[in-house]
């Protein structure tokens, strides 16, 4: 209610008191490069004083003309593609004859806002980041979020498989090694509103449509001191674009599996309003997991479509002030690679918030959300010779989520920042499930429970000199489990049970110590020492479940799982045309939440999560990049990493071995080339090493090799054709073992068109 009356009041006071000053001219200009060579198709925008936007864009010889309509003084904005942004004032509308020179974009052009929570040039962090602009998101052969992230070093999911196939209950991140799950041991964050699915912790990838992302930004490392729970291997966040006056984005793509898929985005600004509409449509037929060797009849193609809709209002109010609410609803439905295990996901949120600065320079943001999910799943047990199938089990999880958090930040003189803040969540969700036999309706069983949690931190940025900066905070977080119980019917006898789990609370505390020491302009050490923790999820208690002849039981007594982590890394010439970064990371897990093997039988697998013991994991992180001019781009990346069990009370004999779904090895070669948006092409080389998909290292899934492509090709200033394969020399991989092997994406080519109007 409060939120309303706030943006009707924003309302009034922006139609009752317009900007008193404005003067209308006309001013010619020409964007080109270092060498003075002209920069086709450049965009041009101009923030007004009253914060209003309008954009233009340079013509083939660099050449534009803008009408200068709103209050001064403004700011220029000039970008392309290769370039860094400039920035340049305009006071005078007597201007004329502008010539606004770019430079090749460089690596300490970018800034981040995951490392800190705070906007932080990338010259400036205590942490490894990666960045992943829209331009290079749209020169990628990934159709999904996941599979583009994948040419990160060190990011996995819980199976290799992608998005678009996997279920989503195997979508959990995992970064560094410290081993994935079902749920994610990392943070995913949308403009700051946490999107981990509330019960379950994984990640429903297409939620947001990728027509309406700007960037997305990686922290590889704990991050609990600042985000609480999920963060313990380290937090992945998209950003949004803006919306920008008399915009219309459209693509549309064909491809392999009879995929269809469509997007757009739409957005204006009325005055300091700003509106966008964005919207996505996918379907795949998919392809049948199980190798030919192995398949029976009972093997088809994974198939599966979703639709992702939101809407974005936005009210700017000063420089730094802003309020905003995003809808959004997403529906998906598939089909898991027989006749019978399919799922279907149904989710609608809200979030709103405010931005303000207020007369005493504090910095203040506060957000809401609230969320609502169904999700179905079908299992099935499948015979040896995958002749036949028979339901096992149906489940329908209901779910339900709201939260609030703040954030404070303030500059105290030249050498603190001051950061603090709280947030506060509220999880309800249950399962309910029917239980079949050879066919036959058997049972019931509903299991429901409740998690409210919340946190306060607070962090400082000391400046000591112009070369030496330190970082110090800390958080503390308590959570709680309650109303849970367990209610079960066996329908021959008619016999009902109701167990109840006595509630439980628990706490961390999250410090963390770094520091950032730049020995020359193009030289600089960092590193950090934290603590992170990661509350289990309400589906880890309460609701357990079947992938093909894998069951996994729930295990309502689990703990929390609590790591020590450390890194210490190099940057070298982030302000040059190459830049290497180097990272030595170390992490300690006590209380590792795992799926422990109970039994095997040539029919079934049975395991149960477990609070296995401590597991440790260490490596390196290695990332080059060159960049010769603004056209082409190379980079690197390597990941290594020794993640062991250290001990395991309940089960000694895994005590040595490998933590499942973690690769020793991984790599990532990249070219990219854009001449002046005639021509785009890119290159991705990806390698894995050999990683084992369960606990006890019997199942081991070899390395592989993929190569990615993509090419682009402007018809005109407004449309532009694109390419993309994927696995270009289809290699053959496992992805997983339930014990029968299922294998990773075959080539998948995809072609359309992308239309721009702006």
């Amino acid at each position: 209610m409060r939120l309303t009356r706030l943006v009707y009041l924003t309302l009034i006071l922006g139609v009752c008191f317009p900007p008193v000053y404005s003067r209308t001219a006309v001013i010619h200009g020409r964007v080109v490069n270092e060498s003075g060579k002209p920069v086709a198709h450049a965009r041009v925008s101009v923030v007004y004083a009253d914060h209003a936007v309008k954009n233009f864009r340079a013509d083939a010889n660099g050449e534009f003309e803008m009408i200068l309509s709103g209050p001064l003084p403004a700011q220029l904005h000039a970008f392309a593609p290769g370039y860094a942004v400039l920035q340049m004032d305009v006071s005078d509308p007597s201007q004329n004859d502008l010539v606004l020179r770019l430079r090749p974009l460089r690596l300490a052009d970018s800034v981040t806002v995951v490392a800190s929570r705070t906007t932080l040039p990338m010259s400036r962090s205590t942490q490894s980041v990666v960045v992943l602009s829209r331009e290079e998101q749209q020169m990628s052969a990934a159709q999904t979020v996941d599979d583009l992230l994948r040419q990160v070093p060190g990011f996995t999911l819980f199976r290799r498989s992608s998005s678009l196939v996997a279920h989503p209950t195997s979508q959990g991140v995992s970064m560094r090694g410290v081993g994935p799950s079902g749920a994610s041991r990392s943070l995913v964050l949308a403009d700051g509103v946490p999107i981990n699915d509330p019960f379950g912790g994984w990640v429903y990838w297409s939620r947001i449509p990728r027509i309406a992302l700007d960037r997305i930004e990686i922290l590889r490392g704990g991050a609990s001191e600042l985000y609480g729970t999920d963060a313990l291997g380290g937090v992945v966040q998209l950003f949004r674009r803006s919306p920008v006056a008399r915009t219309l984005l459209l693509e549309g793509y064909l491809g392999s599996f009879q995929n269809v898929d469509t997007s757009f985005l739409a957005s204006h600004r009325l005055g300091r309003h700003g509106f966008a509409v964005a919207g996505e449509l996918f379907r795949s037929e998919g392809y049948v997991q199980v190798p030919p060797s192995d398949r029976g009849p009972v093997d088809i193609a994974a198939r599966s479509k979703h639709h992702a809709l939101e809407g974005l209002w936005e009210y700017r109010f000063g420089a730094d002030n802003r309020v905003y609410t995003v809808l959004s609803d997403f529906s998906e439905h598939r089909g898991n690679g027989t006749p019978l295990q399919t799922n279907d996901t149904q989710i609608r949120s809200i979030n709103a918030g405010v931005s303000f600065v207020d007369g005493l320079n504090n910095y203040w943001t506060v957000q809401t959300f609230a969320l609502s999910e169904t999700f179905d799943a079908l299992f099935s047990a499948v015979a040896l010779d995958r002749q036949s199938e028979s339901l096992t089990r149906s489940q329908r999880v209901p779910a339900q989520s709201t939260g609030v958090q703040g954030v404070w930040r303030r500059r105290i003189g030249q050498k603190h920042l001051l950061l603090g803040g709280a947030d506060y969540a509220e999880v309800r969700g249950a399962s309910d499930e029917l239980g079949f036999n050879a066919g036959s309706l058997t049972g019931s069983l509903r299991s429901e429970g409740r998690q409210d949690r919340g946190g306060i931190y607070l962090q400082d940025t000391f400046q000591v000199t112009d070369r030496l900066q330190f970082v110090l905070g800390a958080r503390w977080d308590r959570w709680r489990n309650h109303d849970a119980f367990a209610f079960s019917r066996t329908f021959s006898t008619g016999v009902s049970r109701q167990t109840p789990f006595p509630a439980r609370s628990d706490s961390a505390w999250s410090p963390k110590l770094a520091a950032r020491l730049d020995l020359t302009q193009d030289l600089s050490l960092r590193g950090s020492v934290s603590r992170s923790f990661r509350a289990p999820t309400l589906n880890e208690l309460y609701r357990s479940f079947r992938v093909g002849n894998v069951v996994t039981n729930a295990n309502p007594a689990l703990e929390p799982e609590r790591a020590t982590s450390g890194e210490a890394g190099v940057d070298w010439g982030l302000r040059a045309p190459l830049t290497l970064r180097g990272t030595l990371f170390w992490y300690a897990i006590d209380a590792n939440v795992a799926n422990v093997t109970l039994s095997t039988t040539p029919s079934l697998i049975t395991r149960q999560r477990e609070n296995l013991g401590a597991t440790r994991s260490r490596g390196l992180e290695l990332d080059a990049l060159y960049r010769p001019d603004s056209r082409w781009s190379f980079s690197a990346g390597y990941f290594l990493s020794d993640a062991t069990v250290r001990t395991a009370p309940r089960m000694p004999e895994l005590v040595g071995l490998r933590i499942p779904q973690v690769p020793r090895h991984q790599a990532v070669l990249q070219m990219e080339y854009r001449q002046e948006e005639r021509f785009f092409a890119s290159a991705l080389l990806r390698l894995s090493g050999t990683q084992f998909d369960d606990d006890q290292n019997r199942f081991a899934l070899g390395g592989y090799h993929v190569v990615d492509l993509a090419l682009g090709k402007p018809l005109t200033r407004f449309a532009e054709l694109f390419f993309g394969c994927e696995n270009l020399f289809n290699e053959t991989y496992a992805v997983g073992k339930t014990p029968v092997e299922t294998i990773g994406m075959p080539r998948r080519v995809h072609g359309g068109i992308r239309f721009r109007l702006e």
